[in-house]
């Protein structure tokens, strides 16, 4: 629009437009509204050899490359919804497979941001581009490298030939890796060493950002996804809940800040140094991922071992027991646990079928188990027979071993297509078929799930610290590496910060399992961001300008001891004393002797003891 108010007139959609600028209207022209006009840009331009060609450049992100940025994002979500990381080998495939995505989304952006024009040939072809990211969509619920599934891995190649038009080798999974490398290097390459071809002038940053502010965006849609299926039970919303809730938001939060705290609005940067931040993303924004997800999931798994502590108190105390009869413990625990499953409906076949005989076998057991001090003092464990310690030792972890992992499905933690079925055990060993088939499958779900935790708290914590290192790595490449005292403190505790961090990940191999079994797991995360972000806001400058306001204040001093005269005669050894700061020559204002600084040699050189003054 004008500055009159008239609008400006619309430009008509050509069947094919080129991105070369003509030299009619250089791309000094102020009224082309796709061309950026600060002088960095202008500057550069002005270097450019005048035989090169001249591109179209635009200072923000097109509404087209914008949609092209959402759709990738839809398809990572989609399959970061339906490939859990539930494995090292599941790990490899969800970091292979974003970076097949990353590096294809990264290259149609390095076309954008160089040849971007608006005509009916570039719109088709975006329209090819967005069913390239449909089509990883389509691909992700069978993608699985380590078990390739022919159609789905045929499927896969012709995508990405489609994008490229060089794939041709159907099911060649480890060519995708090789030549997307291989082409976005050449592509950088390209653009470093050719003026006309430079990234310098186009808005890439800005793609990157919001690539990151859509990336932020998906761990929050998952965080808000995971706090709907904390609190499905009534009993669920308490203090921890909402400790994990506002600590979840406000680390993400603290994220957003820092990443453009960092930046700091800092959109054009030298070739190479450009090319450093560019590259750089890729990591980062993988990182990136691995730490929102494995930080929403650490929300879910805290929550569920706090539920499980405090039902295996509950069933444990069946060592305080004294005085009741096996009938008697046997309707308290049937009681507590239909409770539990009432609460938390259990997806697991069989599942009530193997508390039902637990609690049989509970009932079993003679009662001086459970009263032996008061019916038959000389009666131990060890006067049982073998069926009854069996029933013993092991009743009652089934019990527990059930409720564990009734919970872990009702909050989308599932194992029972991953785990051997019920009715394979059916020719296991054992004293009882119903025992095989149920107490066996129980535990082996029960031990998938404690190994499914511990890769998550290792890579959740190892994320964490690899974000916050690469997100310093970007902060230097952007603001030149610190040359100041604070500064340089400063960017050291944060890299240590980042080390601890990861290392925090070795926890999971004490065999107590004391700090993974707690409430502390995500909090620890939170506290190193919200460091972060102080350490960001502290300027040490700041801090020694106004240290005299923390010092101890000095008693008065005595005025007619310490006052002297300027034109007073002073012997010029009592020049060394000191100079004042503030003096001026024919002043009669005296001051104590602390504003008086020792006087330098040179000073010392000019000083007229007949005059009383300086030469």
């Amino acid at each position: 629009m004008s500055e009159h108010g008239q609008l400006d007139p619309v430009e008509k959609l050509r069947p094919l437009r080129s991105p070369v600028v003509s030299f009619s209207t250089g791309v000094n022209d102020r009224n082309s509204p796709s061309l950026a006009t600060d002088n960095f840009l202008a500057q550069d331009q002005a270097r450019i050899d005048d035989e090169l060609p001249d591109f179209q450049r635009h200072s923000e992100p097109t509404l087209l490359e914008l949609f092209f940025d959402l759709f990738f994002a839809a398809s990572y979500d989609v399959f970061s919804d339906t490939q859990d990381v539930t494995s090292v080998d599941r790990f490899g495939a969800f970091v292979g497979y974003f970076c097949l995505m990353w590096l294809t989304w990264f290259v149609v952006t390095l076309f954008d941001v160089r040849y971007v024009t608006d005509s009916i040939f570039s719109r088709v072809t975006r329209a090819i581009h967005l069913g390239v990211m449909v089509g990883f969509a389509v691909v992700t619920p069978r993608y699985d490298p380590t078990k390739q599934h022919p159609e789905t891995m045929q499927t896969m190649s012709l995508i990405l030939m489609i994008s490229r038009l060089c794939l041709t080798i159907d099911s060649a999974y480890w060519v995708w890796y090789i030549l997307s490398g291989v082409e976005t290097c050449f592509s950088l390459l390209l653009s470093a060493s050719s003026p006309a071809l430079s990234l310098s002038k186009t808005h890439l940053m800005k793609r990157m950002t919001v690539m990151t502010i859509m990336i932020m965006g998906d761990g929050i849609i998952k965080m808000a996804t995971d706090v709907v299926t904390l609190v499905r039970n009534q009993s669920a919303w308490n203090d921890i809940s909402i400790g994990l809730v506002t600590g979840a938001s406000a680390t993400f939060y603290f994220v957003f800040l820092i990443y453009f705290d960092w930046i700091r609005s800092t959109f054009c940067l030298p070739t190479w140094r450009q090319l450093v931040w560019t590259v750089t993303h890729l990591p980062f924004h993988l990182a990136l991922i691995m730490f929102s997800k494995g930080f929403t999931q650490l929300i879910i798994w805290t929550r569920i071992v706090n539920y499980i502590e405090q039902q295996g108190q509950t069933i444990r105390s069946y060592q305080s027991w004294p005085g009741l009869t096996s009938r008697e413990i046997t309707d308290q625990l049937n009681a507590s646990t239909r409770q539990f499953l009432h609460d938390f409906p259990p997806k697991i076949q069989d599942t009530w079928a193997t508390v039902d005989e637990a609690l049989v076998n509970i009932s079993r057991l003679p009662d001086w188990v459970w009263i032996a001090p008061d019916l038959q003092p000389n009666g131990t464990v060890n006067q049982l027979s073998d069926d009854e310690a069996d029933r013993f030792a092991a009743c009652i972890p089934i019990i527990f071993i059930c409720q564990a992992n009734a919970l872990l499905a009702t909050y989308n933690i599932n194992f029972d297509l991953e785990s051997q079925p019920a009715s394979h055990l059916a020719d296991a060993p054992g004293t009882e078929l119903a025992e095989a088939k149920g107490s066996m499958y129980q535990a082996q779900i029960l031990r998938k799930a404690s190994d499914r935790y511990s890769l998550v708290f290792c890579y959740s914590y190892i994320a964490t610290g690899i974000t916050l290192f690469l997100m310093a790595i970007l902060a230097v490449v952007v603001r030149t590496p610190p040359r100041k005292a604070w500064p340089l403190i400063r960017l050291t505790v944060i890299l240590l910060l980042a080390l601890a961090t990861g290392l925090t990940a070795l926890l999971f191999l004490r065999a107590d399992g004391e700090f993974i079994s707690s409430a502390w797991i995500t909090p620890p995360i939170t506290l190193v961001w919200t460091l972060v972000l102080l350490m960001t806001h502290i300027n040490g400058e700041g801090v020694r300008r106004n240290a005299h306001l923390f010092q101890r204040r000095k008693p008065p001093y005595d005025m007619a001891a310490t006052s002297v005269p300027l034109n007073a005669p002073t012997p010029a050894a009592s020049c060394a004393d000191g100079v004042r700061d503030d003096a001026t020559q024919g002043s009669s204002q005296s001051l104590p002797q602390d504003r008086y600084r020792p006087a330098t040699a040179k000073q010392l050189d000019g000083w007229d003891s007949r005059s009383n003054g300086w030469t």
